[in-house]
């Protein structure tokens, strides 16, 4: 907090004395953070050494104070440990306020001091030892577990709601309401597309892990010789990597870097992960809810604060600048739904070029008179040449529905007969040598490859009628072509030596 609490200082140097045994000669307040419910200072004993003194109001947790001494003791140096009083415990009480005391690092958060690339490593090679860390059942069983739950985003609903029908005196809180009003819209999409991320976790809940939860430059102490330190661990969660990885290129650590650089060093001492792009982008809207959410509780429900007020709606509409939170979150998510589709598409491209190569390969090895061998008996009876054929019109056709249910056409009409269509894509073929025919199959396979590589994420996941699979988006379809032809190779003569790929 900004404004320093009604607490006098020599009530604070009693209290380390009866609890610490530390005999303080200065206690001095410390204007830091935007939590009205954490007042800090810095103390001062008789022989010089100095200390770090939190004073939390509110609710408070043990595990707030056991899990950052327990993850130090496991050798993360870039945690400060919380020290323990005269009796053990890791915090003291003092009116309203529990008292944490740690030692004092002279130095500068992330917002005062640009994080170095040095910096950057170090933070993602901590993070990882944090994330990985072996944290035992009597800890973890007091850390929260990540539900996904709509309690930002309700009140979100209900101020907006609120701003409509009431008129605010308090200045600050005014001007929120009319920033709100102005802003409605893009908070509404917000919170809706925060929502749908949401459910979509919960339908497949991914892996969790102990997490900080709060990692914005504000909670990440540079010293002055230059080590660096992850701080304040008042909120840890069991959730999701991405609960933590969404700070980093997130927007939360000021314009020095652009968020692919910060992600870049990060992830340089991190090392390599797989992403969940969908938890990423909850993550980085569901903080800007949260956001929203507590400045909106803290100005227009109480008229405390002072300085703190002006300060809180300066954050809150900082989110909302061309360079802000909410513009690199969504361009976070098209990054990430981009690099989903590109590699969607090149699987997709990679099994049809594969597919392509194999069926040549069966079909460069016959000789002349195997092209005449009887694959499938009946009237008419299919040769060789004949499944060729089929290949050729089945692509074509399966090619053109493809495109009609990307385009957002219905794909094949209801009651196709697709037994009629191959007997009369025989006959309509018959004549045509086998050369010509694979030279038509090569052709269609270079318009399928063509026209996959210009597919985005919403034209794979469009969903029509397939012949006969029924109703399956375009990837599907897809899929279909290129295992279509391999089961028709499958079931051709022995003498083919055609193997199935692995």
């Amino acid at each position: 907090m900004l404004e320093k609490p009604d607490l006098r200082e020599d009530a604070i140097a009693a209290c380390l004395q009866d609890a610490y045994g530390l005999c303080t000669v200065q206690v001095v307040f410390l204007p830091l953070g935007a939590d009205l419910n954490t007042a800090v200072y810095r103390a001062v004993t008789a022989d010089g050494a100095p200390y770090f003194v939190k004073l939390r109001r509110g609710d408070f947790a043990e595990i707030a104070v056991a899990l950052p001494k327990y993850l130090s003791d496991l050798g993360i140096r870039q945690i400060i440990a919380p020290l323990a009083t005269r009796a053990g415990r890791l915090w003291t009480d003092l009116g309203p306020f529990k008292v944490i005391l740690y030692p004092f690092i002279e130095g500068h958060n992330g917002y005062e001091a640009n994080l170095t690339d040095r910096h950057w490593v170090a933070f993602g090679a901590a993070l990882k030892r944090i994330h990985t860390a072996a944290v035992p059942p009597t800890l973890t069983n007091s850390i929260p577990q990540e539900t996904y739950s709509p309690r930002w985003r309700d009140i979100v609903r209900r101020f907006l709601a609120r701003v409509e029908e009431e008129l605010f005196a308090d200045p600050v809180a005014a001007k929120l309401a009319a920033f709100l009003t102005l802003n409605r819209t893009e908070v509404l999409d917000l919170v809706d597309r925060t929502e749908r991320l949401a459910q979509a976790l919960q339908t497949r809940p991914p892996p969790c892990v102990v997490c900080h939860s709060d990692l914005h430059a504000g909670n990440i102490l540079i010293a002055a010789d230059g080590a660096l330190y992850i701080v304040d661990w008042d909120s840890p969660i069991l959730a999701p990597v991405e609960r933590d990885l969404m700070f980093a290129g997130g927007g939360q650590f000021g314009a020095a870097r652009t968020p692919d650089q910060e992600e870049t060093l990060f992830y340089r001492g991190y090392g390599p992960t797989a992403i969940d792009p969908t938890a990423l982008a909850y993550y980085r809207y569901e903080r800007i809810i949260e956001d929203i959410a507590v400045f909106c509780e803290q100005l227009f429900l109480s008229d405390d604060g002072g300085e703190d007020r002006e300060q809180a709606l300066r954050y809150l509409v900082s989110n909302f600048l061309p360079d802000g939170t909410i513009a690199i979150a969504r361009q976070g998510e098209r990054k990430e739904a981009k690099k989903m589709t590109d590699a969607r598409v090149g699987a997709l491209l990679a099994r049809l070029e594969r597919g392509q190569r194999r069926t040549h390969e069966t079909l460069d090895a016959l000789t002349a008179d195997q092209w005449e061998t009887p694959v499938y008996p009946g009237d008419p009876r299919w040769t060789v040449r004949g499944v060729l054929a089929h290949c050729v019109s089945a692509e074509e056709r399966l090619l053109e529905l493809a495109q009609d249910v990307a385009a957002g056409g219905a794909g094949a009409p209801e009651g196709f007969d697709f037994d009629a269509f191959n007997a009369g894509e025989q006959e309509r073929l018959a004549d045509q040598p086998s050369q010509q025919l694979l030279a038509a199959l090569d052709a269609v396979r270079r318009r399928t490859l063509a026209w996959v590589a210009t597919l985005n994420g919403q034209q794979l996941d469009q969903v029509g009628r397939h012949p006969a699979l029924g109703q399956i988006n375009v990837e599907a379809m897809i899929t279909a072509i290129y295992g279509h032809q391999l089961l028709h190779m499958r079931d051709l003569p022995s003498a083919t030596r055609y193997r199935e790929p692995a």
